[in-house]
């Protein structure tokens, strides 16, 4: 019996979904104040090219963001968009699940409170596509809708949302904490590509080089 041969290729299949690496800063982490064409030279629209560059210039600093590890189908990205006559506006959304309620946990999500955020994430389907280029996707940081005095929309910055803690009832029940963070922007979220996306689970930080 002959077996016929099918004519698959990788783009035929399903993007492995979920989010795998969640990195959490302070907005004003990300902008090198000693670099003065720094916020003019952040974005990057060419063909083919949606992009945003968190390095900094050679005389600022590491951008170096809290790490957050998801288990696979606990993390999820959504973007909405919305049209009122010539403006569309998007609503941005991330949420995750810590495991066990416990209070370190506890406490480093309180930190986030009403903090101005800039949040870059990792997903699964990212390693999957290309093992050799990293690239990340950010939310807080907007390009569409500033003016002089405002770093890439500063506004536009995303916030913790909301918190669910629970222990659960049954034995197999989840116990932890639901964080959703959401920010509104002017475009379709953006990637990152950089240098080298330095990931250190035993510190706890997600580390981007200065360019």
């Amino acid at each position: 019996m002959a077996i016929e041969k099918l004519a698959l290729s990788h783009s035929d299949f399903h993007t492995r979904g979920g989010v795998q690496y969640i990195g959490i800063t302070d907005f004003s982490d990300i902008i090198d104040a000693s670099s003065s064409d720094y916020a003019s030279s952040l974005f990057t629209n060419t063909a083919g090219n949606h992009a945003v560059s968190l390095q900094q210039a050679s005389t600022g600093d590491d951008v170096v963001f809290h790490l957050f590890e998801a288990k696979q189908g606990t993390a999820s990205f959504t973007q909405t968009g919305s049209k009122d006559g010539s403006t569309i506006m998007y609503e941005q959304t991330l949420t995750f699940f810590a495991p066990n309620v416990k209070d370190d946990s506890l406490s480093a999500i309180e930190k986030l409170g009403n903090e101005q955020l800039c949040v870059v994430f990792l997903t699964y389907a990212n390693e999957a596509a290309n093992p050799d280029v990293t690239k990340a996707f950010v939310m807080g940081v907007s390009e569409k809708y500033k003016d002089s005095s405002d770093h890439c929309n500063a506004k536009h910055y995303a916030r913790l949302s909301s918190v669910e803690v629970s222990t659960g009832a049954a034995l197999g029940d989840d116990n932890g904490v639901t964080v959703t963070l959401t920010c509104t922007s002017g475009e379709l979220v953006r990637s990152t590509i950089a240098s080298e996306i330095a990931i250190d689970s035993s510190a706890g930080t997600l580390t981007i080089a200065k360019a």
